[in-house]
Parts: structure tokens; C-alpha cells; sequence
């Protein structure tokens, strides 16, 4: 079947009947069929194991998950940032060059591919264009207010975020707390392992932090009111500025998902694409 641009444009209508395309691609190791494979490893360690319904019939089956869906994306978006000029993308940098004392081996320019929370990422929040904070700028304040009803700010600077989904969660209780669920989900799984290890794990990750903050070191903040200015302070100082949280709380820091070489006999990356859930008028 021939999927072409104008499929692809009504499929994505309003009125469309289409719920997606999914696209299932069997792999074997570069050493070969049965050769070894090395999945990704999480605190532990450990693999992410699971079970899925595979085979014809289908059976419940053992599966190691070799490459997950938040690895999928981070992989998807280093390839459109690489691809960005030829395809018309925007990007947005933030140059850390300025900013005293950082390890040699840290970046000093993160792009907006790389940013682990998308257009909601903490430095996003905390960044400054000039002599005033990103936040209160026009594009500042139209992405920080996008939602999926009215994305027009995503479309112009984030078009990735409409891809792969994005929570705004860190701009206190009473501002916006928008979440757009992730319309790419791909993953590579190896099914039937080689292992006597009959030990469920669930998914596992950590969300990195290009400045490498500790997660527990204490900030002073305005809980309802993130896009106040914070500070760092030291254990048993309070300021009186207001609530006494780690970073964590802020959106900065390592934080791992706490959820608590293998030989498999098929590998499959699937990919399903769904069709979008924001709003196409007027953008």
C-alpha cells in the first residue's frame, strides 16, 4: 500500500477515520542470527524485562526490551537535529559558555533536541535572552502557555514536542500543568532470551541533567509560582523566600525512574505511529 503526502494529510483531518500507521521491522545482530546482544543496562543492574504475546499463535512469551520508547525518541531527535537545515527545522540553543566553573567535559551549547523535558525543560525556564529572562519574552510566554488546543508556539519552535509529548509541569500549582501524550512510540524487544533469570523488571531510565546538579541539594522556591526566581541554599538556611525543596522539585538534577548481554531468539523494532491529538485550526 502507497502512502503518499495527501494520505497523509487527510488521515490527520478531523474528520478522519485513520488511527495510525504501525511499521514492525525484524532484526538480527550484526554477528549474525543467534549471535549475542547487548541490551541497555538500568540501576541494578538490570534489564528491562517483560512479556509479551508474540509468535502464531500468539503466546505469552518472555522479552528483553533491548532499546526503549524514551531511548527511541532521544535517538529520533538527535537524528532531526543532525537533519535540521535540510529540513527547515527550528532550533533553539542555549550557550552555556558564560556560566563559571563548569567540568571540562559538559557541553557548553545544549540544543532544544537535547533538552530532556523538551520546550517544559527547566533551563528553558531558568534562561535568559540578554538582560531579561526567556520567560517573559513574547516566544518566552507563548511557549510556556501552548497547550494542544493551541500549539501554534510548538509548531513555530518545538515541532519535535508534538511528536514526542511533553508535560509542563514545573511552573507551579497555579500556572499551566499542559500534557500532550507522544504520537511516536518505537522500541526494539528481543523475545524468547537465553536467560534462567525469571525476575521481572519494569522500565527503567534517568532523566540526565547536562549540568550534572545533584538532585537532593536544597533549593528555596515559590511552589506556586516556578517561574519566580529560585536559589540554592545551604542545609539548615532558610532565606524566608518561600518552600525548602530539593531540585528535583524544580526539574533539575539526575533523576532516576525508580520503577523498580543477552541471546534472544527474534528481534522486532515497532513502531507505531498514532495520528495527533492537538488542534490544526489556524496553524
Amino acid at each position: 500500500m502507497t502512502i503518499d503526502v495527501e494520505r497523509l494529510a487527510a488521515a490527520c483531518g478531523d474528520m478522519s477515520g485513520e488511527a495510525g500507521i504501525k511499521i514492525q521491522t525484524l532484526l538480527e545482530p550484526l554477528g549474525g542470527p543467534g549471535s549475542t546482544v547487548k541490551p541497555a543496562i538500568y540501576p541494578g543492574p538490570a534489564f528491562q524485562e517483560d512479556w509479551r504475546w508474540w509468535g502464531d499463535p500468539s503466546a505469552r512469551t518472555r522479552a528483553i526490551v533491548i532499546d526503549n520508547t524514551p531511548s527511541q525518541a532521544n535517538r529520533l531527535e538527535a537524528a532531526l537535529e543532525l537533519l535540521r537545515e535540510p529540513l527547515g527545522l527550528p532550533a533553539m540553543v542555549l550557550d552555556l559558555s558564560r556560566v563559571p566553573g563548569l567540568p571540562p567535559h559538559l557541553p557548553r551549547r545544549i540544543s532544544g533536541f537535547r533538552f530532556p523535558h523538551r520546550q517544559a525543560d527547566a533551563y528553558l525556564r531558568d534562561s535568559m535572552i540578554g538582560d531579561a529572562r526567556f520567560q517573559s519574552t513574547p516566544v518566552g510566554q507563548a511557549l510556556f502557555s501552548a497547550t494542544a488546543d493551541d500549539p501554534g508556539a510548538l509548531f513555530a519552535w518545538f515541532p519535535q514536542a508534538l511528536l514526542f509529548g511533553y508535560w509542563q509541569s514545573h511552573l507551579g500549582k497555579k500556572r499551566s500543568q499542559a500534557k500532550l501524550p507522544r504520537s511516536w512510540v518505537s522500541e526494539i524487544v528481543g523475545y524468547e532470551p537465553a536467560t534462567q533469570d525469571d525476575q521481572r523488571t519494569r522500565q527503567r531510565g534517568v532523566k540526565g541533567d547536562p549540568l550534572n546538579l545533584n538532585v537532593d541539594e536544597p533549593a528555596e522556591y515559590d511552589p506556586n509560582d516556578l517561574l519566580a526566581p529560585w536559589a540554592l541554599v545551604e542545609d539548615g538556611q532558610k532565606t524566608g523566600k518561600g518552600k525548602k525543596e530539593k531540585l528535583s522539585e524544580l526539574g533539575h538534577g539526575q533523576v532516576p525512574f525508580k520503577d523498580t548481554v543477552a541471546v534472544c531468539s527474534t528481534a522486532r523494532k515497532d513502531t507505531p505511529v498514532s495520528a495527533p491529538s492537538v488542534s490544526l485550526k489556524g496553524t
